[in-house]
């Protein structure tokens, strides 16, 4: 089937199409023909009105889920039972020695199993160093052993120039020999995003940390509507668990674990990230300290 559409040069709209043999043909916009003047303020005025009704349509929309999901994302996160629904979808304990935290990391709210390089902090406690939150600057840190000197001359100008602008007490100096002193504060485990509702959404968002970690979605809600999200879930390696206050988590999708653990600058700027959370907000586990 081949359609044909004439534009005439002249100030009225019309058009023709034409399919096969038929002969239909699509009348002219009569009321766009008095002269061009009129076209800009019908498409403006049509646009005008689209941005209008979109606008109060966010609007409502927003309303709409902060009614329906403020108060239960609100509540503060009960560690306990974020330590069982960790547990569960570990299928059995935590790493010895682990704790399990909320932080706000990545414009996600999450819980996570950690656990701490008590030397590197009490270090940086005690000499002052600040989270190192920059990734070129972590890259170009890669590039040195921990604790071993390294000419500076062996590094590329670019790299010698980020090292400069690293934290005191993260690179020392000692003539022309650079020596690493800064390490990964602590190493994240496990993450895990509560949702109250099996949405897509809640699957994004655990996504963002399933390159560093075994990642699972919380349902804090109702198991009903959940087949979408479990089938999902198991295609991208999430694991999902079940439970709400009061009751057993129950484990619908195991999470899948990474093969072997990788030291790169971006899990490395992860740990920092949520370091300097914890540490912003005094909320440094101290059982494991």
């Amino acid at each position: 089937m081949v359609i044909e559409v004439e534009v005439h040069p002249a100030n009225a709209i019309s058009g023709a199409v034409s399919a096969g043999r038929s002969g239909w043909r699509v009348p002219p916009f009569d009321r766009l023909q008095e002269g061009h003047r009129s076209c800009p303020i019908f498409v403006a005025g049509v646009a005008g009105s689209l941005f209008l009704l979109c606008g109060w349509a966010g609007v409502w929309l927003r309303a709409q889920c902060c009614r329906s999901w403020g108060p239960v994302m609100s509540s503060k996160l009960d560690l306990g039972a974020a330590r069982r629904v960790c547990e569960v979808a570990a299928r059995g304990a935590l790493p010895a020695g682990s704790s399990v935290v909320e932080a706000w990391v990545r414009g996600v709210r999450v819980a996570l199993v950690v656990r701490l390089n008590t030397a590197e902090i009490d270090r940086r406690q005690r000499e002052g160093v600040a989270p190192l939150l920059d990734m070129p600057v972590l890259d170009a840190l890669m590039q040195l052993p921990a604790g071993l000197p390294v000419s500076a001359s062996s590094l590329s100008s670019q790299e010698r120039k980020l090292l400069g602008h690293c934290p005191a007490g993260a690179v020392r100096r000692q003539g022309g020999m650079l020596v690493r002193h800064a390490v990964r504060p602590l190493r994240v485990d496990a993450a895990v995003v509560r949702s109250p509702r099996p949405t897509m959404d809640s699957l994004r968002r655990a996504g963002r940390f399933g390159a560093y970690s075994a990642t699972s979605v919380w349902l804090d809600g109702p198991v009903e509507g959940a087949e979408l999200l479990v089938m999902e879930a198991a295609v991208y390696g999430i694991g999902v668990v079940q439970g709400q206050a009061g009751e057993a988590p129950d484990l619908l999708v195991a999470p899948r674990g990474l093969p072997q653990p990788r030291h790169t600058a971006a899990g490395w700027l992860l740990a920092e990230q949520v370091f300097s959370e914890l540490a912003g907000s005094d909320r440094v586990p101290e059982s494991t300290r």
